[in-house]
């Protein structure tokens, strides 16, 4: 698989983590940005599968705004962050520090993975990173908040690794 088979993989799968990449005004905004940023995805993972792959947009309807896509391979992750500028970060999974849960659904009154408590996590790579990386948002779709229960598993083998 070359690289352009590889960032039109992922541009799939970030499409398919957000309910607002597709429509998204930021991206409208800046047409060639989401080229841009699966370019570096494509690059900063090369031929590794994506494991998990989450993308975030603070404001969809706003021309400037956060735009953040993270993707987990086996070894690595690689996170991109900007519209108009975008840059990558490619960190081991080993360096993740810590894991903290904001936010969880109530799996004990029945009311399950539903997208009124999404599961949210904050994942300390510092100091690699700045901030914590944070996983889970309102407009993740359904499968991606299932995704982002069973990657916790795997997640937390990384702080033991």
């Amino acid at each position: 698989m070359d690289l352009t088979e590889i960032a039109i993989a992922l541009h799939r799968q970030i499409a398919s983590s957000s309910i607002t990449w597709s429509q998204a005004y930021t991206l409208q905004a800046a047409p060639a940005s989401r080229a841009a940023i699966t370019s570096l995805l494509a690059h900063a993972i090369g031929v590794d599968d994506a494991r998990f792959v989450h993308a975030v947009i603070e404001e969809p309807d706003h021309a400037s705004t956060h735009v953040q896509v993270t993707v987990f391979t086996d070894e690595a992750l690689a996170v991109v962050t900007g519209v108009l500028s975008p840059s990558a970060v490619v960190l081991p999974r080993t360096a993740l520090k810590a894991i903290k849960i904001t936010s969880s659904p109530n799996v004990v009154n029945g009311s399950g993975w539903d997208a009124a408590a999404p599961l949210r996590l904050e994942l300390d790579y510092s100091p690699l990173l700045e901030g914590a990386l944070i996983l889970g948002h309102k407009d993740q779709t359904p499968r991606n908040a299932t995704d982002l229960a069973g990657f916790l598993d795997e997640l937390r083998r990384d702080l033991t690794r």
